[in-house]
C-alpha cells in the first residue's frame, strides 16, 4: 500500500497509522508490512485513532485513504481533521479519499447480501446498508 506512495519520491519517509480493535486480524496492516517489505521501502506504522494521531509532524502530506474520514459524528470528524492539520507542515497537502455517491449506489449490494474480499487465505466480509437521507436520520437520534 505504501510504496506505490513512494514512487518517485527516493527521500520520502513514509509513516502510517492504523486502528484494529485486538480481537480482529490485522491482515491489511501485515499486507502492508509485506508489500513495504518487498518493495525495500521503509516504513513507520503506528497504532492509534485518527482523531488523536501517535505521531506528530511535520509532514509533507497526510493521506487518507479507504474511506476511512466520515465514519464518526461531526465534532470527531473535525477532531480528525484538526489533527490532519496539526501533523502537517504549514502548506503542506492532505488528499482524502472518498467514495463518490452515484459509483457507491451503483455498485451498492445491500443486507443480506455481501461482498466478499479474498487475498491468500484471508477473507474480508462486507455487509452494508443504505441510508439514503442522512440528515433525516440525525434528526431521529
Amino acid at each position: 500500500m505504501f510504496p506505490a506512495a513512494t514512487v518517485g519520491f527516493p527521500t520520502c519517509s513514509p509513516c502510517g497509522a492504523s486502528k484494529s480493535p485486538e480481537s480482529t486480524p490485522r491482515h491489511f496492516s501485515l499486507k502492508a508490512h509485506h508489500d513495504a517489505s518487498a518493495a525495500g521501502v521503509s516504513v513507520r506504522y503506528e497504532s492509534g485513532d485518527m482523531r488523536q494521531l501517535p505521531m506528530d509532524g511535520p509532514f509533507d502530506a497526510v493521506v487518507c485513504w479507504y474511506t476511512s474520514f466520515g465514519y464518526f459524528d461531526d465534532d470527531d470528524n473535525r477532531r480528525v481533521l484538526s489533527e490532519f492539520r496539526r501533523v502537517l507542515r504549514p502548506g503542506g497537502r492532505l488528499l482524502i479519499e472518498t467514495i463518490h455517491r452515484d459509483g457507491f449506489v451503483r455498485d451498492f449490494t445491500p443486507s443480506p447480501f455481501a461482498s466478499i474480499e479474498q487475498v491468500g487465505d484471508d477473507m474480508t466480509l462486507n455487509r452494508t446498508t443504505f441510508d439514503p437521507d442522512p440528515v433525516a436520520s440525525r434528526r431521529n437520534e
